[in-house]
């Protein structure tokens, strides 16, 4: 027991998986975070401050030179802003590449009630409207299976359908699942229409989830507004106006404790944007890159904070609420993926006796022993840097991280 209450002691401790105890992070909430040195890399190093222009608004000949997608996305989001039935205080969007084609797709999401479903657009020769996936204004993406997921939920029936979206800009259905298992009438399971036993169910539908791994929710990650718009596309040849304008296009719409981070993951000379979105334990972290315009890459993080070891090319995000303990290690893959190295869980602060205390891996039960051994080589790592907080939201600090 003695060498249990010293594990779980330094479980939560600043060694832990973001690096901060739970008891700074929630006074984070009334107080500014120091910046933690972050920025290393050449291109960003002895930069210069030089007055630049805090417009986003293009000119008609920088939307003439927007690469195609671009312009079609952004006069399709102009419409909708200027539309009767515009609500500014609920329409969000995203933007995520589902197909692997280096064009980005768009996610309208026009409200956020339970009816609410996310509009998608793809761009071939031309804007193509995919129709309405999912509920509560957000549909769900899997990138490790290249699935998205359009699910309903309602009076304790479960509605499932999983798509693809090809090359040429059609959507193909792969496989609808339904049970009413959350209802109190006897429970069905079908896939395709076609009732199913109970295993077969559960079988079949893990084959197409991908719940432990990579999950991006799409439809509700930027503020519809006309200066987010313009900072999103903005036609930008290289990653530091591309970042600037965007930078820029979100200053009316952030948290007052909102800040932001640039620093180079890939060593590829193109450093990564990561923008906290506030300082609340619920704060993430998003994660841009330039690749032929800003690319969404994954959010992460908690309070705003999302941890990096140079060295092990790993990020660490961690959460402890009401007892309950989980954290994890990623690494971001040749497609710009997140991908789980490994994953914590434990409920010791949240059940009073030992009997009641599970111990996770990965999602799978294992043994203290387990758990301590493979959880004390992680947080052994001892280079890991916090990214998202080093400059705060203002003109002056966005010019300070890109000037020329």
């Amino acid at each position: 027991m003695k060498k249990l209450i010293i594990l779980i002691a330094s479980l939560f401790m600043i060694t832990g998986c973001s690096q901060k105890s739970a008891d700074n992070s929630e006074n984070k909430e009334n107080t500014e975070t120091a910046t933690s040195a972050s920025i290393t890399q050449e291109v960003v190093d002895s930069i210069s401050v030089t007055e630049v222009s805090a417009s986003v608004s293009a000119t008609e000949s920088e939307i003439e030179n927007m690469p195609a997608w671009q312009r079609a996305y952004r006069n399709k989001l102009y419409d909708i802003i200027n539309s009767d039935n515009y609500i500014a205080d609920k329409a969000f969007f995203s933007i995520y590449d589902i197909n692997n084609d280096d064009i980005p797709e768009l996610f309208i999401s026009k409200d956020d009630c339970h009816a609410a479903a996310c509009n998608v657009y793809t761009f071939t020769d031309y804007l193509i409207d995919l129709g309405g996936y999912g509920s509560w204004g957000n549909c769900q993406f899997y990138p490790n299976k290249n699935i998205l997921h359009g699910g309903y939920t309602g009076q304790g029936e479960y509605h499932n359908h999983y798509y693809r979206l090809n090359n040429d800009g059609s959507m193909s259905e792969l496989i609808y699942f339904y049970d009413n298992s959350g209802g109190i009438q006897e429970t069905v399971y079908k896939i395709n229409d076609v009732e199913v036993t109970e295993e077969e169910y559960e079988a079949v539908t893990d084959e197409y989830s991908d719940p432990y791994n990579s999950i991006r929710r799409l439809g509700r990650d930027l503020k519809l507004s006309k200066e987010v718009v313009d900072g999103v596309f903005n036609g930008a040849s290289d990653w530091k106006e591309c970042y600037k304008k965007f930078l820029y296009g979100l200053l009316p719409e952030v948290d007052d404790y909102a800040c932001f981070s640039i620093y180079d993951v890939t060593d590829d000379g193109i450093p990564e944007l990561f923008i906290a979105e506030g300082t609340r334990h619920t704060s993430e972290c998003y994660i841009y890159t330039f690749k032929n315009g800003l690319v969404y890459i994954d959010k992460l993080g908690t309070y705003g904070d999302l941890g990096y070891s140079p060295e092990k090319k790993l990020f660490t995000s961690s959460n402890l609420s009401q007892g309950y303990y989980s954290c994890g290690y990623y690494e971001l893959d040749e497609d710009f993926i997140l991908q789980t190295e490994i994953g914590f869980f434990t409920n010791y602060n949240a059940v009073a006796t030992e009997e009641e205390r599970i111990y996770e891996i990965n999602h799978e039960a294992v043994s203290y022993d387990e758990f301590k051994n493979a959880y004390e080589q992680y947080t052994s790592i001892n280079d890991f840097i916090g990214l998202g907080r080093d400059y705060h939201f203002t003109e002056e600090e966005i010019q300070k991280a890109l000037a020329e």
